[in-house]
Formats: structure tokens, C-alpha cells, sequence
């Protein structure tokens, strides 16, 4: 039967404060079930203590650390072998368990799947939207005038994602793609085409689908300006 004397407020013997006795440190041995010492009082008596023997804390830390490693070194194998056995013994249970978590689950797991998916649509779609963004805007003279390249172009980011998707080959994919490994290539280079508007039916023949194909990154930027036959855009006279 415990015969502690239980108050709200005690007097610590260090500090001479009064305080309530959650400030104090529980201890059976005591009449009124905490020890005489506020917390804070014990926290600086024991920094103290320590400060003045800091080679025996040192040692005794290290002494108690090393033995602890130790144990749990020699315990591991012991564990490893008790922890495998518990399994094979109460295997189908854990997996009838795992099951019955993820049916419970499958509706939320089956929505996470889908965002997951449709994210990463929206986001080869922007990614399709602003490479060719830039791309128009950057070689035409005046630029765009606020028009949308799927007026000028006559297609959309869907358009050619399906056009891109059906040249896919040696291990391209989306995933490569938003990583910026694969490029959206021009057949005939851009050089190889003379226009400073978007009016100009060489600029609608630069940028139609036809002319596009996804291209690994080391073979877009070996390529340089060339035509597929080999000779370079920049050397071709052409009859504008």
C-alpha cells in the first residue's frame, strides 16, 4: 500500500521555492511521492557533478555504450533467426492481414494511382506546350503578338504528344522525356527554312508535325543543323 502524502504544492530544499509538484521528479521512496529537489534544481546539480568529474562520466559512458553495441552485435544473429521463424510460423496470418489492409484501402490506393497518373499527363502536355512555345517565339522576328502556337501551328499539345508517342523507340519514354533526355527534334532543321513571320508557309512547314521527331539529347545535339542526307543547312542554296 503506498503511504505517500500527496499535495498540490511543494517546497524544494535546494531552492527554497515553492512549486506544484508536477515541477518535481516522481519517487516512491518519498512521504509525498516526489523528491525534495524541483527539477531544475536536480538538472543543474547534475550538470555540476558531471562538469567536475568529466573523465569518469567519459569513461563510464563509453564503458556502458561499448557494452551495449556489444550485446546488440552478439544478439543480432539470435534475433535474425527468432525474427525468421515468427514469420514462417505466422505467415499466412501477417499476409491474410496485409490483404485485408489493402482491400480496405483500395479504393483510396486505386484514386492516389489515378492523380498520380493524370499529373503526370498535364505535366508532359505543359512540358510539350512551353518547349514549342519558346521554340516559336524564338525564331520568329516578332515574335507570337499575344497569338497561341496552336493557331499559328494548327495543332495542339495532344496532337503531338500522339504524333511524338508513335516514334517512341530504343527505350524512349515520358518518364526520359520530362527528364529533358529526349528532345523535340526538327527533321530539316530550322535553318534550312526562310521566314520572319508566322504567315510564311515555310514557318507552317518548319513546325508541322511531319517535320518533328523525338530525338535522344547526345544524338539532337551531335545532329547540329544537318539534313538527313548529311550535308549542313547552312551550306544548301536555296531559291526563296
Amino acid at each position: 500500500m503506498n503511504n505517500c502524502l500527496i499535495t498540490e504544492f511543494k517546497k524544494c530544499t535546494k531552492c527554497n521555492e515553492t512549486k506544484h509538484v508536477s515541477e518535481f521528479i516522481k519517487s516512491a521512496r518519498c512521504l509525498t511521492g516526489v523528491t525534495n529537489r524541483c527539477k531544475l534544481c536536480q538538472l543543474q546539480m547534475g550538470r555540476k557533478s558531471r562538469m567536475k568529474n568529466l573523465e569518469y562520466y567519459r569513461e563510464r559512458d563509453l564503458y556502458w555504450n561499448s557494452k551495449r553495441d556489444l550485446k546488440k552485435i552478439n544478439n543480432r544473429p539470435k534475433t535474425i533467426t527468432q525474427k525468421k521463424q515468427w514469420y514462417e510460423a505466422n505467415k499466412d496470418r501477417i499476409l491474410q492481414k496485409k490483404k485485408q489492409a489493402y482491400n480496405n484501402r483500395r479504393d483510396i490506393i486505386e484514386k492516389r494511382i489515378a492523380r498520380k497518373l493524370l499529373r503526370k499527363q498535364i505535366l508532359i502536355r505543359r512540358r510539350i506546350h512551353q518547349r514549342i512555345s519558346m521554340g516559336v517565339r524564338r525564331y520568329l522576328r516578332y515574335g507570337k503578338q499575344s497569338k497561341s502556337w496552336n493557331s499559328l501551328l494548327g495543332y495542339n499539345a495532344d496532337d503531338l504528344k500522339k504524333h511524338l508517342e508513335s516514334q517512341f523507340k530504343n527505350g524512349m519514354s515520358w518518364d526520359e522525356f520530362l527528364k529533358g533526355n529526349i528532345h523535340i527534334d526538327h527533321i530539316l532543321p530550322v535553318s534550312f527554312f526562310y521566314f520572319d513571320n508566322y504567315d510564311s508557309p515555310e514557318f507552317k512547314q518548319c513546325w508541322s508535325l511531319e517535320n518533328l521527331q523525338p530525338l535522344w539529347k547526345q544524338d539532337n545535339l551531335k545532329k547540329r543543323d544537318y539534313l538527313p542526307d548529311g550535308t549542313r543547312a547552312s551550306q544548301v542554296k536555296r531559291k526563296i
